[in-house]
């Protein structure tokens, strides 16, 4: 076997089992209520929490459009509020389902937090509310 990649870009192939906790659930949070888009916040003091409610805005997606695409800059983060949407990488040339995620997923914070290019995709599958957090 050579060096290299398997998906002709440079990049090492990306292990789709690797992605699988690159979201995180929000215990407690309830379907299409207001307090979903702030409860995975709850440690942090109100001044902050102002502060996050106030730089999220609600934004709506039909079904098969995509909220997050791989490879893209990370710029926002986002929480489900309503419906269900697909995570998804592209590697090997290859589609592969990580997890189908619903109300109260946050999304996208990895590459928001360090910088680094999406590692995954998220379409919606139903229609999906959700608060978004840009930077």
């Amino acid at each position: 076997m050579g060096s290299g990649s398997a998906n002709g870009t440079g990049e090492p192939p990306v292990d789709p089992d690797s992605l699988l906790d690159s979201t995180m659930e929000i215990p407690g949070a309830r379907r299409g209520e207001a307090e979903v888009a702030i409860h995975p916040f709850e440690s942090l003091n109100e001044e902050i929490l102002s502060l996050i409610q106030r730089n999220m805005t609600e934004q709506r997606f039909g079904p098969g459009e995509r909220l997050i695409t791989q490879g893209e800059p990370g710029t926002s983060l986002m929480v489900v509020a309503e419906g269900e949407v697909e995570v998804s990488v592209e590697a090997g040339g290859r589609h592969h389902l990580l997890k189908r995620a619903g109300a109260g997923e946050i999304l996208g914070e990895m590459a928001l937090l360090t910088k680094e290019p999406r590692m995954a995709s998220v379409t919606a599958m139903t229609l999906v509310m959700a608060s978004v957090m840009t930077s």
